[in-house]
């Protein structure tokens, strides 16, 4: 199932971006500095770009996400309607960097938008919590603890 599930994600556009980081990254790879520098400069070359790799990934996953929204009807809290819709942004640190979530929100007059509740995302704690720079002994603990669900 999952060289079917490759060669399908191949033909996604919205993975174009992360294709041409792996073949820029093959190509460092067998670069001529890259076959005579040591081990240890090409461990920091694939350190950096093989994160720019997960992120733009992360980036598409994300997108392909946002393009199964679907128009519901919200009603928030404050038991208003909300029947007018524009699209919002969102950013998020993710352990690869930062990605932009798009969503629909909901709005109406003289009262606050809301975005559709969406339980299947569950994003971990860390990816809220990791817009500071560095490793703080709370992010890894909040790291090393993320599980990611199948649902």
């Amino acid at each position: 199932m999952a060289t079917a599930r490759a060669s399908t994600i191949a033909n996604v556009p919205r993975f174009c971006d992360s294709r041409q980081g792996m073949k820029n990254l093959e190509d460092d790879l067998t670069s001529a500095e890259a076959l005579a520098a040591p081990l240890h400069e090409i461990e920091r070359m694939m350190r950096a770009q093989g994160r720019e790799l997960m992120r733009t990934m992360m980036q598409a996953h994300l997108d392909a996400r946002t393009a199964q929204e679907r128009p519901v009807s919200v009603r928030g809290a404050d038991g208003v309607e909300r029947v007018q819709t524009r699209q919002g942004t969102r950013t998020l640190m993710t352990e690869y960097g930062e990605v932009v979530l798009e969503r629909t929100l909901y709005q109406a007059p003289g009262v606050d938008a809301l975005a559709r509740s969406m339980p299947r995302w569950a994003w971990p704690r860390r990816s809220t919590r990791t817009r500071c720079a560095g490793s703080s002994p709370r992010r890894v603990r909040a790291r090393r603890s993320t599980r990611w669900s199948s649902s």
